[in-house]
This record gives structure tokens, sequence and C-alpha cells, in this order.
């Protein structure tokens, strides 16, 4: 692992409270710790480098006071000046040592009694633990005694319903091992609250610092989070649920996320180790955080279960290490047809005179029909359905181009993306502040991005405008690269686990700027929803359920990422 001094000095700045780090100031030094700890410095690495800048920070010119403490002055004017004061003593002198004997006998007086009344303390405190655990115990013991006389002397079950009541009894019994390796995991994920940190007695071995935990993040929503994956796991079989234990126990048998543009969750999920009867169930489980805010399918799974994933603090539904950067980025998951950013209205839609200028006119062909119901989108006297927008401007595209009017007609498609979609609804998002957690980028930026991916050779350029597909998918991906603009994540999947997905585990993602990442999704199969006038910021999705593109560079992905 390289080590980038001016990254970790700028980022040691902004923890301490002054944005100038101090090597002889302890709680700067403790900053510089955690800094180290969270890029992944060995353990080892960490206290040599502290040892040797607390020795540094120690050079500078030290002096003894009169109560026998090491004082640094910074200068040597200003320490021959406190010593010639006589308010301090030149390091090993025989005054110096003096006031350091008498210092020591002092600390020793004052810190003898607090230590063995602290050592009392303890051993009552264990004690009284102790005691309450073999209460505990024998009150479950009972309990669960007067459970099994129950359910084999109930009257009202058939002997097959007390065999399955006694079953569920077991499981109950076996998921006791899994909660605390299920708990510490959680919270060392990040899903831990914003409660303070209480003290916990779990032999295990904090993999980000070479140390047991000693304490960890336990809210009533860990504790809820906790027992929800509890419950998905409690019918496994005993041996599935102690391997899937030993996994989350053991760091070393965790593996990195090493996503390919395209691939299966179910698939990387059992790679990894995680038993095939858990995998589909942690995927497609949801929750709520602490701010009543969804946690989508996926998210649990993949945060639990890779080393380099982690619930986000930020920007993004998780956060992903990148080794490139040595930085935790911000990871954006979106199921099967999910929103990007703004729900679609006619607010973000198309403008209805601009596609009247190209002939296009929302409404019905013949108002006095009393058997024509609904609007629909007509175009050259024949009526389709409004969600049709890109069938229609297949037809108009390959009009423009036997009329010698396909600069026109791109002009025309330029605008409506980067003035009504992406020009109008964000300028009016920018104005209201949204989102109020981040300055927006002013809307030019959105329309810039908009009119760079519709010429980009690699976005863009690669599509036929007179097929449907393409058109929609450069919509659906125009819209994705402001979402990722405005919410600043870096990386993006989309999967197919939904309420009305196949659930298979199929998924596309990519990395990098918005710009990067639509030229690797536009190779993928992901899909859109069928684009209207006034749905121009359409739902992604994974499958037969969205649109996506007949792509001749899918398969060859495809091929190339089997082999990896």
């Amino acid at each position: 692992m390289s080590f980038n001094l001016n990254k970790i000095v700028k980022e040691w700045s902004y923890r301490v409270h002054d944005g100038m780090p101090d090597m002889k100031n302890p709680l700067h030094m403790v900053k510089l710790q955690q800094v180290l700890h969270e890029r992944k410095y060995p353990r080892k690495f960490i206290e040599a480098l502290l040892n040797r800048l607390r020795e540094t920070g120690k050079s500078d010119f030290p002096a003894v006071t009169k109560k026998g403490r090491t004082v640094y002055f910074g200068t040597a004017e200003r320490q021959q000046a406190a010593i010639n004061a006589k308010t301090h003593f030149k390091l090993g002198s025989p005054e110096a040592k003096e006031a350091e004997r008498g210092e020591g006998e002092s600390a020793k007086k004052k810190t003898r009694e607090p230590a063995a009344a602290e050592k009392a303390a303890k051993v009552a405190a264990e004690k009284k633990a102790k005691q309450k655990t073999a209460e505990k115990a024998a009150k479950y013991k009972e309990a669960n005694n007067k459970r099994v006389h129950d359910i084999v002397n109930d009257p009202n079950r058939s002997e097959v319903e007390k065999q399955d009541a006694l079953e569920a009894l077991k499981f109950k019994g076996e998921i006791f091992d899994l909660y605390p390796k299920i708990k510490i995991t959680l919270a060392r994920k990040g899903y831990g609250g914003k409660d303070p940190l209480i003290p916990v007695e779990i032999d295990q071995i904090n993999p980000e610092t070479g140390e047991p935990y000693e304490y960890m993040k336990a809210s009533e929503l860990l504790r809820r989070w906790t027992n929800e994956m509890l419950a998905l796991v409690e019918d496994i079989p005993l041996e599935e649920k102690q391997a899937f234990a030993e996994y989350l126990s053991d760091p070393e048998r965790q593996v990195d996320y090493n996503p390919a543009n395209m691939g299966t969750l179910t698939t990387d999920l059992e790679k990894a180790g995680v038993p095939a009867a858990i995998v589909k169930r942690i995927l497609t489980h949801t929750s709520q955080d602490e701010g009543k805010r969804g946690v989508g399918m996926g998210e649990f799974g993949m945060s639990l279960v890779f080393k380099n994933v982690r619930n986000s603090a930020g920007k993004g539904d998780l956060e992903f290490y990148n080794p490139e950067t040595e930085e935790w980025e911000p990871f954006e998951v979106k199921g099967q047809g999910a929103v990007l950013g703004d729900k679609p209205t006619d607010k973000n839609g198309a403008d209805r005179q601009r596609l009247e200028s190209q002939g296009m006119r929302i409404g019905r062909l013949d108002f006095n029909d009393p058997d024509e119901k609904g609007d629909g989108l007509i175009y050259k006297g024949k009526k389709y359905k409004l969600n049709q927008l890109s069938d229609v401007l297949a037809l108009r595209y390959q009009d423009a181009v036997e009329e010698g009017t396909e600069a026109e007609f791109m002009k025309f498609f330029r605008d409506m993306l980067t003035h009504d979609v992406h020009g109008r609804a964000e300028k009016e998002a920018f104005e209201e502040g949204y989102p109020k957690d981040n300055p927006n980028p002013p809307p030019e930026k959105f329309e810039n991005i908009a009119d760079e991916l519709i010429a980009d050779p690699e976005v863009g350029g690669l599509l036929d405008f007179t097929n449907p597909k393409d058109i929609n998918t450069l919509v659906g991906i125009i819209n994705l690269a402001t979402y990722q603009t405005k919410d600043g994540f870096r990386h993006f999947i989309a999967h197919d686990y939904g309420a009305q997905g196949p659930n298979s585990g199929d998924y596309v993602y990519a990395k990098g700027s918005p710009i990067e990442v639509a030229r690797q999704l536009i190779k993928t199969n992901i899909g859109f929803q069928k684009i209207a006038w006034n749905i121009m910021k359409p739902r992604v999705g994974v499958g037969e359920k969205f649109v996506s593109r007949d792509n001749p560079l899918t398969e060859l992905l495809q091929m190339s990422q089997l082999s990896r």
C-alpha cells in the first residue's frame, strides 16, 4: 500500500479543530491514528509511525517545571529564558531530577486510593453481572421447559402440529449464537444509528485496528436490524446458519466486492462463501433507517457480506472502498423500477409546443367521436399511446432524414432534453435549494451534461435514432447522469430485485464520473421505463419489463466477464 503523505496530512487537517495538526497535542495524534486506521494501514506500521512522530515532537527544547512536568518551548531562547527565571530547570539537572521525584511520589499517592477503589468497583460489577447472567439463564431454562411442556401436552394440537412447534422452538434456540455476530458486523458496517457507543463483552477482533472490540453502537435501530436479519435465517438448516456465522466472524474469510459491468448478485455472494439458502433472503430484505428512509433491496446483503462495502454516512446508499484513491466513495444502489431522483411528472416533461413544432400533438383524433377515449400522441394523422413517444420520435427522425432536415430534428431533440427536462426542472430545483443538504450546481451544468452525452461518440454516437429502443435508452442515461451530478456518487448498480422484478439477481454496474458511467452503461443491458411526454425521467430496471437496447456489445461484454 502506497503512503500518500499529502492526502493524509490534508485529511488530518480537516479532523483537528483549528486545521493545524500539532504532534505535541495528544488529541491531534488520536485524530491522525483514526485517519491511518480508516485507510487500512497495518497496525504495526501505524504504531511505529506514531511513536516516531511523538519522539520528534518531544525534541523541541524541553525543560522541567518545579512540579516535575516536562514542557517544550519551541525555541532555544524561550527555553533559556525560563531556566534563567528559575521557573524551570534544565532537563537532566539535579534540580530537575528532584522535582521529577517529588511529582512521582505525589502522583503515586494521589492515584493509589482511586485505583484501589476502581478495582473494587470493577470486581463488584463483574460479580453483579455474573449473578444477573445466572438469573437470566435460570429464568430462560424454566420458560423454555414450560414451552416444551405446554406444546407436548396441548390437547388442541395434532401430533404433526406439536412437531412443527417444537421444530420452530429449536430454530429459535439455534439463532442465539448468530445474534452477536450479526449485531457486531452491522455495527462495524455503520448500521448502528447515532447513539453513543457503549461497552460490550464480545471476543472479536476489529479488522480495521487489529484490536478486540471494546465498544459498539447499540441503539434500538441496531437491535431491530439485527433481529430482522435473524428472522430471515431462522428456519435455515443449522449447518448453514453456522457457516454464515463463521463467515461473519472471520475477517480473513470475508471477500472484497469486485463487480463486473454486468453480473448476478447471487453468484457473487455465493462465491464469497455465503450459503445459497441465505443469499436470496438477505438480498431481497428491505427496512428503514433512523430517518424512516427506505433501505432498499440488495443494500443490506452487500454491506453485510463484502469487506469493502459499508453503510453510507452521507451521499449514496452505501460506500465502496476504492483502492486506487484509498477513499470510501459514495455507492448508489437501485432496485427494479426505482426512480432516479425526481419522480417523472409533467413539470419535468417535454414542452408540448416544442413537440407540436415537429408535428407531434397530444390529444385525440376526433373529439366528437364518443368511442374515442383518452388522449394519445398524434403524428401524421395516426394515434399512438402516450408512452410510445420514442416510437414517434424514431419515425419523425426518419422523415427528417428524407426531408433533409436532420440537423433541425437533432436541435429539437437537444433542446427538448436540455431545456425542458434538464433545464426548466433543474432551474426550479436550483431556486428551491434542492437537495437541501448540498449546494446545487447551476442549471447550466445539467444542460451541458445532456448536450455532451448526445454528442459524445461513445454514447449518442453509438445509437441509431431510427430505433425507438436506442432513443429511450439515451433519455434514461441522460437522466441518470444528471441525477449523479446532483447526488455526487461515484459507483452505481441497478439490479432486478423488486416488487415487480424477476428477482434473479442480475445487475449492471459502472463507476466514475457521470460521463464515464454513461459510457459504461450504454454497453450493457440496462433498461428504462418507456418514455412519454410527461415521463422524461424514466425509472430504471434490468430485464424484460424495461426497454433496453438491442446491444451488439452486450454479448461481447458478458462473454468477457464470464472469463473473469
